[in-house]
């Protein structure tokens, strides 16, 4: 069934709690009309210090620019 609007918040890629896997199987699982993002997407300061992004936070960046 799709959704109308779907709301997620403080994703914070891509820090270790963001839970990349997760979020790509809810966003597969559940298509909407519409996502609104409340919140940090991209936590840039962790990215700052650690300097890494995983392929699998570009596929959630994919996803969420297709819809």
């Amino acid at each position: 069934m799709k959704r109308r609007t779907i709301v997620i918040s403080d994703l914070h890629l891509p820090t270790p709690d963001a839970k990349p896997d997760r979020l790509l199987a809810f966003l597969e699982n559940h298509p909407c009309e519409t996502l609104i993002i409340n919140g940090d997407l991209i936590d840039k300061r962790y990215l700052r210090f650690f300097g890494k992004r995983e392929a699998k936070h570009d596929e959630i960046l994919r996803q969420i620019q297709q819809i």
